[in-house]
């Protein structure tokens, strides 16, 4: 598949693979006239033998790798003869201010008036109560209380997701995830990745219609939990493995090739291989993603 890809390059690195006549090249054997290898093994190699000054081999490379290499700048620094980056004194920059608890006077009504209570009157409150007493009771950390609340023909989409970021029951969350509008709401979504409590079988049921992009997000993201992320993991690689070769191409296209370092093991397939031969690069590190990818 690499030497496929020959024929696609830039020219700006194929540049030093066209040359005229037999020989070698940093120990690689040329053949002939233009720009064929002796196997497509020799090319991989000396493409990696030519980057390896760049970007060290056999490690994913992103913009910002390329960038670094070549001594660019990232976007919106700028270099000052102190070392700081941006100008201006650190010390005189305004303190970001504090992100105030939407919901502190929902936890302190809570806190007042209904932790002292018994189960049986707190569920009896959700049931029966509504406005600022029914978002305060979103913050029970009883099953019975929580399928009290959503039962509540007044809960919705904020009381869900409140349960969802600040519930610690497996079952309770189960429960929540049960009603479909809620288990595909984004939100949701985004706070059950966070729960440390979040089992195995509530992630199945939240990424089940997730796209390849969304679990990528997921993969790469830093709000989800370790084992969040594991499920997320699997799951990508699964539905990668059933998607078709036009789309498995295009993904990796269109994230240049950054997703490949989620799928070492899984054989491509050779109509992928084909689409992805065809294409006509552009990206470096789409290219350099491509060349360290292990494949079996």
């Amino acid at each position: 598949m690499v030497s496929s890809i020959s024929g696609s390059l830039p020219g700006s690195i194929l540049s030093p693979l066209s040359m005229p006549g037999s020989g070698s090249v940093g120990g690689i054997s040329v053949v002939g006239g233009g720009n064929l290898f002796s196997t497509p093994m020799t090319f991989g190699r000396f493409v990696m033998r030519l980057v390896s000054s760049v970007i060290p081999p056999f490690s994913f490379a992103s913009s910002n790798d390329l960038r670094r290499a070549r001594g660019i700048s990232g976007p919106g620094s700028v270099s000052t003869g102190d070392g700081a980056a941006g100008g201006g004194d650190p010390s005189q920059s305004p303190a970001p201010k504090r992100s105030r608890d939407r919901y502190g006077i929902h936890r302190e009504l809570y806190q007042r008036h209904f932790r002292e209570l018994s189960v049986h009157e707190r569920v009896a409150a959700a049931i029966s109560s509504s406005g600022d007493t029914l978002v305060a009771l979103c913050f029970d950390p009883t099953i019975e209380v929580v399928r009290a609340v959503l039962s509540n023909s007044q809960s919705g989409l904020p009381h869900a997701r409140l349960i969802a970021t600040h519930h610690h029951t497996a079952a309770g969350l189960d429960l929540l995830t049960h009603n479909r509008s809620y288990a595909t709401d984004t939100a949701v979504r985004s706070a059950l990745l966070k729960n440390t409590v979040t089992p195995r079988y509530v992630f199945d049921r939240i990424l089940q219609s997730s796209s390849l992009q969304q679990l990528f997000g997921i993969c790469r993201g830093r709000e989800a939990t370790h084992m969040g992320k594991t499920f997320a993991r699997e799951k990508f690689r699964k539905k990668f493995e059933t998607s078709s070769p036009e789309e498995r191409a295009n993904f990796i296209i269109r994230n240049e090739g950054r997703c490949l370092q989620y799928l070492i093991g899984i054989h491509l397939g050779r109509p992928t291989f084909n689409i992805l031969c065809t294409h006509n690069y552009t990206s470096e590190v789409l290219i350099l993603n491509l060349l360290t990818y292990a494949s079996p």
